[in-house]
């Protein structure tokens, strides 16, 4: 908590003194009255649904939640941050895997791509310059796909193309990169093609911060560790209750992104059904899984909570098939600590329903390739169901497991 509010700048900090010298000081001269923003109820939740999982040991864990109305982060694992300094909060700092597919979709929402428009989610590889490199991505599902359904069933495919359709190069990578800082991600980020997959580490935190801003119809509010700091004279110096965030997305695009995100827990065959929550409480959210199952991640959101779970080692980036065998994907192991979390720590609380976009926003549905969005439907196939498809199956947890080749629609309109 200290490196929180003396090194860190931000509105908590800001109460004590403008720079760190002058926080440091307010801070020991003593008399403060410091409320943390630590939720011991839903801590003790989230810290048996990972007992629940019984890893014994064998594979770490690391967990952010964050209360979407304030950014307050009320729960982390491993429960270090409030006795040891904001840096003990997320020490996992790994590659986020398929979950930043999540920052590439939101890019095309506000570009103008409607959650209906169709790509090609079959076998794809792409040379230099129109990708930062020579690519290859795995793909698990073929035929013409919506976006919605790329999204629910993670295909690797789809999505390159669609950030290839926002600009060949570093373009289209750029726009994922802006997105995702925007909505909250810290960490640096390198704009390469292979960024919609994931390839750049960072931490629960980042991710929760930028999930729970989708949840809050793209109000973004700092993580905050601090809800009250009173002085020796009674004044009250900062409260977060009194704090505002900042409007970093369109509510309709947020809205889209979330009634897609809840795709991936709802949709039959999706990557996430294991995450549902019970009584049918509405949630939203991504797997992640990197190549070789080295880190497995599944985060999202209620109306009223976000949180991020991340399974892997942190001694080294080393598959978890040889432990958990079949269950070593995202939608597995993170999304049933997730779900177990969830569970308990909204008990007994009325359901709360997410806001529906508007559809008649959005623009009508179109085919996109690697070179844009480039032309209206008159007359070419159906986007496929997952009871026609032609791939090979999508792997549990938004894993890649084979190839297969889709028709391109040759009948195109202007």
């Amino acid at each position: 908590m200290q490196h929180y509010l003396i090194d860190q700048d931000n509105a908590a900090s800001q109460a004590l003194g403008a720079t760190r010298e002058a926080r440091r000081s307010r801070l020991y001269r003593g008399g403060l009255r410091i409320t943390t923003t630590w939720d011991p109820a839903i801590q003790r939740a989230l810290d048996a649904a990972v007992a629940a999982a019984r890893l014994d040991g064998r594979l770490s864990v690391s967990s952010t939640v964050i209360d979407n109305r304030t950014g307050a982060v009320r729960a982390v694992y491993p429960n270090l941050a409030y006795g040891r300094g904001v840096k003990a909060l997320a020490p996992a700092v790994r590659q986020p895997g398929s979950t930043f597919k999540t920052f590439t979709l939101a890019a095309s929402f506000e570009d103008g791509y409607s959650p209906d428009d169709a790509v090609n989610g079959g076998t794809c590889s792409f040379k230099y310059p129109v990708t930062t490199s020579d690519w290859a991505p795995k793909t698990d599902r073929g035929g013409i796909l919506t976006l919605r359904d790329a999204y629910a069933y993670s295909v690797n495919c789809a999505f390159a193309r669609l950030e290839l359709s926002m600009g060949h190069g570093t373009a289209g990578p750029k726009r994922v990169v802006e997105m995702a800082h925007r909505l909250g991600v810290t960490h640096p980020l390198a704009p390469v093609s292979s960024i919609t997959l994931g390839v750049s580490p960072v931490t629960t935190l980042d991710i929760a911060s930028a999930f729970s801003t989708i949840a809050a119809d793209g109000d973004h509010r700092d993580p905050a560790f601090v809800s009250q700091i009173v002085g020796p004279d009674g004044t009250v110096l900062f409260d977060l209750a009194n704090t505002t965030g900042r409007q970093v997305m369109d509510p309709q695009v947020a809205r889209s992104m979330t009634q897609v995100m809840r795709g991936v827990i709802d949709k039959p065959g999706a990557t996430a059904n294991r995450a549902a929550l019970a009584g049918g409480r509405p949630a939203a959210g991504k797997t992640g899984t990197t190549n070789g199952g080295t880190d497995i991640w599944f985060s999202g959101f209620t109306p009223e909570l976000t949180a991020s779970i991340w399974v892997g080692q942190y001694s080294c980036a080393c598959s978890l098939q040889s432990i958990l065998g079949g269950d070593a994907y995202g939608g597995r192991v993170p999304a049933r600590i997730w779900s177990d979390f969830m569970d308990a720590a909204l008990v007994g609380q009325p359901v709360s329903k997410f806001i529906d976009p508007d559809p008649t926003a959005w623009p009508r549905r179109a085919y996109l390739d690697e070179n844009g969005r480039r032309a209206y439907y008159i007359s070419a196939p159906t986007p496929t169901s997952v009871a026609t498809s032609t791939s090979t199956g999508t792997a549990p947890g938004g894993g890649t497991t084979g190839t297969t080749t889709a028709p391109t629609p040759t009948t195109k309109g202007p």
